[in-house]
């Protein structure tokens, strides 16, 4: 069983390199001969890709949505009957890069809580990744119904974070963690999807923000001598938005953005979210009857300083926690922290402060 998966992750190496030598030599082409054209995603007729079209081994049954990138079509294997979701991106350079990005992710990746590449290849010149198929609805979907009750949040924050643990602990940060990318299945059991933005430490380095803006942390509109961008924390930031989105319904700074590459506009942001957080924070969460506890996680999570926001791991404890029946909380354990019942872990790149030191 170990030696099947090392060779079929030898295999995705393969099939990945030799896209990316593939699509050097198209670049290259395209630089000699600019009477070469590709086609946008949206130039593709919707019937080139239809319930019963045979892709390799996949057989197509529907598309399940829709994308800037692309579209995502559930598919089953004809010869072992497995469904897979079949992800077809378009054809232009950016996507590409990201079509290498989310394929790298999904061969590092092999844990649960998180939609795992198993293949890859092209269709009429069109990328194609094979993505375990997940049954389910986007987070996001919630806000349309009643406010979300304290402890079946506090269970969805909790999967969410132990899968971003795991996504942390093969060295990547997500870097696009919304509403959009995290599918709960029927017990609310949390999928994250999407690693087109997905990146190692090193990579994310000296690179621009990526990602949605709303969910963006502070720290991306320092100047960049100032600057200390550590994807882990920022996915723990986007954590907290998408926490605090579904608790109140709304995003901690929904209209307060701005270019970051405008200095100006920048630092008067900065400010005002200096200004606003020191008014707001726990206190606003709790304004808005938000439970303390979920509220003072929450809190952690948007601190400006990324230094100061908590570890996953003990986000992702806390939240468990929190989201237990009474009957079946464990009593909290002695110590700094015994207000919440752990001790202070992380997997980020740098040790961070329990969440007793954060409020």
């Amino acid at each position: 069983m170990h030696s099947r998966r090392a060779s079929g992750r030898h295999l995705l190496a393969d099939a990945l390199a030799e896209a990316e030598q593939s699509e050097r030599a198209r670049a290259q082409a395209e630089a000699g001969n600019h009477a070469t054209q590709r086609l946008e995603a949206s130039d593709l007729p919707r019937a080139l890709i239809h319930p019963g079209l045979r892709i390799g081994t996949w057989q197509i049954e529907r598309c399940l949505g829709e994308g800037g990138y692309g579209r995502v079509y559930a598919a089953r294997d004809v010869k072992t009957d497995k469904r897979v979701a079949l992800k077809v991106l378009d054809q232009r350079s950016e996507v590409r890069k990201a079509f290498q990005r989310e394929a790298r992710a999904g061969m590092r990746i092999n844990a649960p809580g998180v939609a795992r590449v198993h293949g890859m290849g092209t269709h009429n010149d069109a990328p194609y990744l094979v993505l375990d198929y997940v049954e389910g609805r986007p987070l996001f979907q919630l806000l349309d119904g009643p406010r979300i009750r304290t402890r079946r949040l506090a269970r969805i924050g909790a999967g969410i974070a132990r899968a971003l643990a795991e996504v942390h602990a093969a060295g990547l940060a997500h870097r696009d963690l919304k509403g959009g990318n995290v599918l709960l299945g029927p017990n609310d059991e949390v999928t994250l999807i999407d690693f087109g933005f997905a990146a190692f430490l090193q990579e994310s380095q000296g690179e621009g923000p990526v990602g949605t803006p709303g969910f963006w942390a502070p720290e991306v509109y320092l100047p960049r001598e100032r600057r200390r961008y550590d994807p882990f924390a920022a996915d723990l930031y986007a954590l907290g938005c998408l926490l605090h989105l579904c608790a109140v319904k709304r995003l901690p700074h929904a209209r307060d953005l701005a270019d970051p590459r405008d200095r100006e506009a920048a630092d008067a942001l900065l400010a005002r979210r200096a200004k606003a957080d020191r008014r707001a924070d726990k206190a606003g969460l709790v304004a808005a009857r938000v439970p303390r506890r979920l509220a003072k996680v929450i809190a952690a999570l948007l601190r400006r300083d990324p230094a100061l926001r908590p570890g996953v791991d003990e986000v992702a404890e806390v939240l468990a926690r929190l989201g237990a029946p009474s009957s079946t909380r464990p009593r909290p354990a002695p110590g700094p922290a015994a207000e919440w019942g752990w001790s202070s872990a992380s997997s980020s790149s740098q040790a961070r402060p329990p969440l007793s030191q954060t409020g």
